[in-house]
Order: structure tokens, then sequence, then C-alpha cells
């Protein structure tokens, strides 16, 4: 108990010149209030500190902001999980469609080599391709599927340095199938792209398929006026010294060679003429290019190749990769 009082009143004590100090400490002056807000000056008007500014922010939260100012992400797009990149135009992308041509052979063609002929010559050939755009260059890789079919019906057909009486009649089922590629350089038409020209060539390699039948000919009735482009006005002779092959004493079936009875020429293998390989080129090739939806093209072609002129159209879809 002698205990208990003797600590209250040391307590007591101490807590006397505690509060005595505290009584002589100046008392500090209350700031007078605030004047009023001017209109100008009202809270809502004043711009809130951002905190990009680093204001508040620790050294790696800044070093994180600066970095985010660098390469263009908001924290917007960092909440949402995805990064906006720049679209880069001279990014390869890659198109798979198909492609129809029509190669036409007109007929001054073969008289530039010959006599004769089979006049203008359609040639229809379709198939995939699978394209590759690069910046300002087309990369265009196709064959023909099934093949580009060059049959033609009964003509005449002769060097331009044999005689009248060296004609033939000539029939064709040939068929090329064709891998080519097609290298363009894109040039656009307008701003966006949309619509671009292009300009360049091709290169390939044909495989020929099918038969070149040849037979001497001979004028109906002696005619020795027979029009070489009137195929109705010959007939194929019967074998060498044929009797009705002889006009004006001329023997139109003569055994110089053995082009009798549906004669099929043979390959380059067997010793003949007809080709077993062609080679493609296109020089030049001119298209026009539209892109309706960055997804599609479509394209319509023209030019002048080794097996003819050339129209077509194209289409294609964009890759995903």
């Amino acid at each position: 108990m002698q205990r208990s009082l003797l600590c209250f009143a040391a307590a007591l004590v101490t807590s006397v010149p505690l509060a005595a100090l505290a009584q002589d400490k100046p008392t500090e002056a209350k700031p007078a209030d605030p004047a009023p807000a001017t209109e100008a000056e009202k809270p809502g008007d004043t711009p809130a500190a951002d905190p990009a500014d680093g204001a508040g922010k620790t050294e790696e939260e800044k070093k994180k902001h600066a970095a985010q100012d660098k390469f263009g992400t908001s924290d917007e797009e960092e909440a949402k999980g995805k990064t906006t990149k720049p679209k880069d135009e001279n990014a390869n992308q890659y198109f798979l469609g198909a492609r129809f041509r029509d190669f036409i052979v007109p007929g001054f063609f073969v008289g530039m080599f010959a006599d004769g002929g089979p006049g203008v010559v359609n040639a229809f050939s379709g198939g995939p391709e699978f394209m590759l755009r690069s910046g300002a260059l087309e990369v265009i890789f196709s064959v023909t599927v099934p093949y580009a079919d060059f049959s033609m019906n009964e003509f005449l057909f002769k060097s331009k340095d044999d005689p009248k009486e060296a004609y033939e009649i000539v029939s064709s089922s040939l068929k090329l199938i064709t891998v080519s590629v097609d290298l363009l350089g894109r040039i656009p038409l307008e701003r966006k792209g949309t619509v671009a020209l292009l300009l360049g060539g091709g290169v390939g390699l044909s495989g020929v398929l099918g038969d070149l039948r040849r037979n001497q000919a001979k004028p109906k009735n002696g005619n020795a006026n027979a029009d070489p482009d009137q195929p109705d006005q010959w007939a194929k002779c019967e074998g060498p010294g044929d009797a009705e092959g002889v006009v004006d004493g001329v023997q139109y079936c003569g055994n110089d060679n053995d082009h009798y009875g549906g004669y099929v020429e043979p390959s380059w293998v067997n010793g003949g003429s007809k080709p077993v390989v062609f080679p493609y080129l296109a020089l030049p090739h001119i298209g026009l290019e539209v892109v309706p939806i960055e997804q599609f093209m479509i394209r319509v072609d023209t030019g002048f190749s080794i097996t003819g002129f050339f129209v077509g159209l194209g289409a294609g879809g964009k890759l995903p990769i």
C-alpha cells in the first residue's frame, strides 16, 4: 500500500513540470480562413496532376511508364491485355486462289513461219495459284489443272519453203500442263492501294500431252486452184503414188515421207518433231488488281506469251499467316 502511494506521488511530481512546459509554450496562430474561391479558382477547374508526370511514383513505376511512352502502349491497353502495333505495309502477305486464262493464237502467228494453219485458236486453261506480296512486288506461282487444250480441227499446213504439193492435212489433240512464276511490280492507283496496276512478266515450263496427226493432201477433183485456207477443198492421199493425186502433171502424194493413214508424229524422244516439253515466256504481263477488303483480291490479266496473247481472271483469299 505504501509502495503504491509512493508511485502515485512520483508520477504526480513528474507530470507537474511537463504540464507547466506545455502551458509556457507559445500558442501557434490559427491560420485565417481562406478567402472564398472565385469562379476561375474553383477546385473543379484546376487540372489534376497526371500520374504519368511521375508525382508520387516509385522509380520502378517511372521506368515502366517511360517504356510505355516509347512503345506506344497506354495503361488502358495494358489493362485490356493487348498492345497496338502499327501496320507494316511492307510485311509479306500470302494469298491462295485460282485463275482462268484464254490463250489466243491468231492466224498470222502461223503465217509468219508456215503456209496454211488453223486460223484463230483459243486455248482455255485454269488452275490454282499461290501469291506472295512483299511491298511493291508480287510473285505468283501457278499450275494449269488439268491442262491448256490446244486441240485443233483439220487444217492445211506446209513449210514456207516447200512447194504447193507438200501440203498436209494436220489435226491436233495437244494439251499443255504448265508450271509458271509471274513476277509483277505493284503500282497503287489511289492512296489506300485498293486498286493497283501490275506490270511484269512470267516464265515457266510446259509438259506436252496428246497427238499431232499428219496426212499428205491432194486437191479434190483435180482442182489445181484449191484454196489451202479451205480444208474441204482437199482430201487425204491414200498412199504414195495415189492416181488421184496427180494434178496438172504434178504428184501431190509423193513417196518422200510416210505421212499416210493417220500418221502420228513421234515426239523428240523418238526422233520426231512433237516436243516433250515447251517453254513458257510471257512479256509483258499487265494486270489490274482490286482489293475490296484486306482478306480478298481479284485481278484481271492480259499480255503476250510464246503460246499467244492471253486474257484472264484471278481471285484469292488472304492466308492468316
